[in-house]
């Protein structure tokens, strides 16, 4: 490679958060391209990337210079008037001592507010304090010099540059800068280039030429542009202010800085001596840990066999204590061997603490639950021996990689736990870890969009013609190529196009920074000296590494897992209900569930894992809210499966993943014995039995390959007996947080109303909103039920109650009640929706669901399910779709006044749009008004008044009564029908023409005024009817059902006077 002429040195990154274009990967590539040997990345206060740059580099064959460019509060405060804008300079790290300052420095601009505004920046007491190592670059024409010099400042720019010379003796370099538009360099550049060249010869300090890169090419200028309008809230075609930069702000050729420097061939030569001078790599480090006792092999030893035999005190035992022992000792000596005793030590003694203040923790979970060591040390809660768990596959000398327990602690008491390790080891030596947000696809489309002025519809439309891919978008050039509308829109509008390319440039760079949600790292040291901190600026929050979770454990440190769990708070506060009244192992009746083990009465984790009731809940899927198998995917798992022991859950819990899924069906049908199993060889099909003969369960205790490659297997143990009984065989992988979580559903079940939290507390859990879920209103108060319930609640009950107001039941016709469940519980319809459904099992479907098919949303519009739904719903056979429209123009027959039936193009019938209201304050009002809205004209009653006249259409049920069926309503009805119906067998539920037929001759001939004895009617009198409908199925000519206390039709009254004529149905 011939001799270098320029070396960039002023590179931005993707991790200067919505400015630098340039990704980390590709920038050791464009320096190679360049014929560069060394390459210098400085993004805007921050290190995110730079122990990933000097590595990727490296691997490359070019020289990575490690730097940053941070915000200099140059000037004092002067009183009176507001703090100077701080202005970049750029240091460059030119050993490990030059390395260790900039990580000081860095840290600082985050942790300390210079200048009171919350805003990253330094002070140049701070690089006075940290200069050693660093070579300053002073910023080039944005600079504090630079600025210095534009305001005509000569004085104060010469005292500062010779103050920054006294900070970095030898190792400053007076910045110049040259980016040329239209044929001229830009205003800041013009004005401060010649004063800067003057002061530099005159204090004898020598020139640097850098070009500011933050694109790698010129055609991303215009993406680059809108970038920095979406950093900004602004718009790219404004016409107010805003940043904006030129279009040779990319990473040029060593030609071109020739070409623009001719002038000054000493400012080139200067990048190539600071690259050489710059000869340090960021290095990586073995995992480093606070010690936690002096002798840390011996105090792991002493405390995993004192707590062995605590453990083997009450535990039954799945093996001779000899085994358990020997085991013990095999995992001690690995432990030692690969230096972890630490590491055990520290995760046991934040998890004692914990515990011993009454904070939930975990069972166990991941490969860390296969360690005997972990389990005496009270780390996990499950027995490896007595569910064959695999220490290898936590630990394995020929797999070197750093020990990772997930622990979970009650959500709400999670931060207790972690103000206690900053106290045992200190709050600098205890931090969080960053993680970044992407702009994907989807999300670049709106940002871009929206910079680009265009309209926000539009641009929703656009975004989600953007098709998924799992739980992420694909790539916008992969939507192009596979979305023909996404091209039409392009040719369509040219805004479109800027639109679509921009956001295929911007698409992969970071957004944003926050914190890892459950990762903390503990060092032995201050964390700044081994890697950059920060802290969202303008908060009071823990420190989190400036390193991701993937380079932090390269840099050193250790990452424990501090997860909050949301079912531990759940379980904690049902046993506390319980524990109100009774202990765990009495029911609610007073009779005994089962019996504890001395000391363990009240105890969540010693419940029997044996519990037939709880194992019939998971077979008919009532596991709404319990954890990992609360999915709708799960619950058709688990009724396929029936469970009957807690191994089946672990097993669908490791298959419930894709790739493993498509075996559930295989699995099922051999548990349930329809299903032969299909041996694979004799030698290991005794260990495949209790998997059904399904091999490497993910996540189920599945061994690791160990030493050179062996599979590792070993077989289940019997169960050990306990008090008399056979133990039942048990969980592995966190399985047993979810038969307490179901143990405690069912508990609370029997507990009734009593014991119950108030109103307030109960409407806060929020169940998600997921189809067919199942409920059990039973188990609230009849106050919630009657209000409005949570918005996400579907279901189904399990009992009617007659005397309650709201509660929900199936719709069918004739006055029947809905068909049973195969559990024997009757249906419960989802809330306050249309009908819907195959058959008999009419479906209602939500409010938001009816609002979205008001808009014309295909996806939600109301249809039939299937070709029964042709006239609404019927008993007996369906009809097909082309009978079906046959039988409404017989059943209708002609009408005057009213439409005809529109013939149905599509094979699968609508219903109509709008769900009609459920009429009905008597004994059994139930029904529903035809779906679609009726269309107006006709006679009404006579002497009715028009204002008082019942309005039918969108409202929803409003039924009361000794057994009012209706739906429960998210609030009560907008309006109310004024006056009393009842129904006789029913309302005619037809569709089309034949319920429109049906409904007019009721209106036009069976109308029957029904007043009392010796009362007359006055005007504005609420109106009381009584409907006659005909039953479903009958047909013109067939005779009309009365309700009680019919009669023949009242004669028709004349119009009053004044009177339209129009009715208002």
């Amino acid at each position: 490679m011939a001799s270098p002429t320029f070396i960039h040195l002023r590179v931005h990154s993707e991790h200067s958060l919505l400015e630098g274009a340039v990704p980390v990967k590709k920038l050791p590539k464009l320096a190679a391209e360049a014929g560069m040997p060394a390459v210098a990345l400085t993004d805007t206060n921050a290190m995110f990337a730079a122990l990933e740059f000097s590595d990727y580099a490296s691997k490359m064959g070019v020289q990575p210079i490690v730097g940053a460019q941070m915000d200099l509060c140059y000037l004092p405060p002067e009183p009176g008037r507001q703090p100077y804008k701080p202005a970049p300079v750029v240091l460059l790290a030119q050993s490990e001592a030059g390395w260790m300052n900039l990580m000081k420095l860095s840290s600082c601009a985050y942790l300390s507010d210079a200048n009171g505004d919350g805003m990253p920046q330094v002070t140049l007491d701070d690089l006075e304090r940290h200069s050693s190592g660093l070579i300053c670059l002073t910023g080039g024409p944005d600079g504090p010099l630079g600025r210095l010099l534009r305001q005509n400042q000569r004085a104060k720019g010469e005292e500062f540059l010779r103050r920054m010379a006294a900070i970095y003796p030898n190792r400053l370099y007076v910045e110049l800068q040259r980016h040329p538009i239209d044929g001229g360099l830009p205003e800041a550049e013009r004005l401060s280039e010649r004063p800067t060249i003057e002061l530099a010869y005159a204090l004898a300090l020598p020139l640097v030429a850098t070009n500011d890169v933050y694109f790698p090419d010129e055609k991303l200028y215009e993406a680059h542009d809108a970038l920095l309008a979406i950093a900004e809230g602004a718009y790219v075609d404004q016409s107010g202010p805003r940043r904006r930069l030129t279009p040779q702000h990319y990473f040029k050729s060593q030609k071109e800085m020739a070409t623009l420097f001719a002038d000054l061939p000493e400012a080139l030569e200067n990048t190539v001596e600071i690259a050489r001078r710059c000869a340090f790599k960021v290095p990586k480090r073995k995992p480093i840990l606070p010690r936690f006792a002096d002798n840390e092999v011996e105090e792991l030893r002493r405390q995993a066999q004192e707590g062995l035999a605590a453990r083997l005190r009450v535990i039954p035992h799945a093996a001779p204590v000899e085994e358990y022992e020997k085991r013990l000792a095999f995992e001690v000596g690995i432990i030692e061997q690969m230096g972890f005793p630490g590491y055990f030590l520290i995760v046991s003694d934040f998890i004692k603490w914990a515990k011993s203040q009454g904070i939930p923790v975990g069972p166990g979970r991941g490969s860390g639950a296969g360690s005997l060591v972990a389990y005496a040390l009270t780390i996990t809660d499950l027995d490896p021996l007595r569910y064959s768990l695999l220490f290898e596959r936590f630990l394995n000398p020929e797999r070197v990689s750093m020990p990772d327990f997930d622990i979970d602690f009650c959500m709400d008491r999670r931060e207790e736990v972690i103000r206690y390790v900053q106290g045992k080891y200190g709050a600098d030596k205890v931090g969080q870890i960053i993680t970044f947000g992407a702009m994907l696809s989807k999300a670049a489309v709106r940002d871009v969009g929206r910079v680009l002025q265009m309209p926000y519809g539009q641009v929703d439309r656009l975004s989600k013609m953007i098709p998924m891919e799992g739980v992420k978008p694909v790539s916008v050039t992969k939507a192009l190529a596979d979305e023909p509308r996404l091209r039409e829109e392009m040719r369509a509008a040219e805004v479109v196009k800027r639109c679509m390319e921009y956001a295929e440039q911007l698409e992969g760079l970071l957004r944003n920074a926050s914190t890892h949600a459950a990762g903390v790292v503990i060092g032995d040291r201050p964390l700044d000296e081994l890697v950059p901190l920060y802290r969202a600026p303008g908060t009071d929050d823990m420190p989190a590494t400036q390193f991701n979770m993937k380079w932090v454990e390269q840099a050193g440190l250790v990452k424990f897992d501090f997860l909050g769990l949301k079912t531990l708070t759940m379980i904690e506060n049902a046993v506390k209900l319980i524990r109100q009244t009774r202990d765990l192992h009495v029911a609610a009746d007073g009779t005994q569930l089962y019996d504890p083990a001395p000391g363990t009465e009240n105890d969540i984790l010693a419940i029997p894992l044996d519990d037939k009731s709880s194992y019939d809940l998971f077979s008919r899927a009532r596991t709404v809210a319990v954890f990992q198998v609360e999915s709708t995917g799960m619950m058709d798992a688990l009724k396929r499966m029936k469970p009957t022991c807690i191994e089946d859950i672990v097993a669908l819990v490791a298959l419930y993943r894709p790739g493993p899924m498509e075996n559930i069906p295989t699995y099922c049908e051999v548990k349930n014995g329809t299903r032969e199993l299909e041996p694979l060889h004799p030698t290991i099909d005794h260990i495949l039995k209790e998997t059904q003969g399904h091999h490497r369960l993910p996540g189920a205790g599945d061994a690791d390959r160990a030493g050179h490659g062996g599979l590792l297997a070993r077989r289940r143990r019997p169960a050990a007996p306990r008090h008399g009984e056979e133990d039942p065989r048990g969980d592995g992988q966190g399985a047993a947080q979810v038969h307490q979580g179901r143990d405690c559903q069912r508990r609370v079940r029997q507990e009734g109303r009593r014991g119950l939290r108030p109103l307030g507390e109960v409407r806060q859990l929020r169940l998600q909103q997921v189809p067919r879920r199942r409920l059990r209103p039973g188990e609230l108060p009849d106050r919630l039920a009657q209000g409005e319930p949570p918005r996400r609640v579907h279901g189904r009950r399990d009992e009617l109650r007659p005397a309650s107001h709201g509660q929900a039941c199936g719709l069918f016709p004739g006055g029947q009640e809905a068909p049973p469940d195969p559990d024997g519980s009757p249906l419960r319809e989802p809330l306050a929706g249309r009908v819907l459904g195959r058959g008999r099992k009419a479906r209602l479907w939500s409010r938001r669901a009816q609002e979205r098919g008001r808009r014309g949303h295909e996806a939600d519009r109301g249809r039939a399910r299937g070709p029964a739904l042709c006239h609404g719903l019927r008993h007996g056979p369906s009809r097909g779709p082309q009978e079906g429209r046959q039988a409404a123009a017989r059943d209708a027959g002609p009408r005057r006044g009213l439409r005809r039936a529109r013939p149905q193009p599509s094979a699968r019938p609508r219903i109509a749009r709008r769900a009609g209201r459920l009429l009905g304050r008597g004994a059994r009002a139930e029904g529903l008004l035809p779906g679609e809205p009726l269309r107006r004209g006709g006679r009404r009653p006579a002497g009715a008044a028009p204002a008082r006249h019942a309005r039918l259409g969108r409202a929803r049920t409003s039924g009361r009564g000794v057994q009012g069926r209706g739906l429960l309503p998210h609030r009560p009805p907008a309006r109310r029908l004024h006056g009393h119906a009842q129904a006789a067998g029913g309302l005619d539920l037809r569709r089309g023409r034949a319920a429109r037929a049906g409904w007019a001759a009721h209106r036009q001939d069976r109308w029957h005024r029904r007043l009392p004895a010796g009362e007359e009617e006055r005007p504005g009198q609420p109106l009381r009817l009584r409907l006659d409908v005909r039953p479903h199925g009958a047909v013109r000519g067939d005779p009309v059902q009365r309700g009680p206390g019919g009669g023949p039709p009242a004669p028709r009254a004349r119009r009053p006077r004044g009177h339209s004529g129009r009715g208002h149905i």
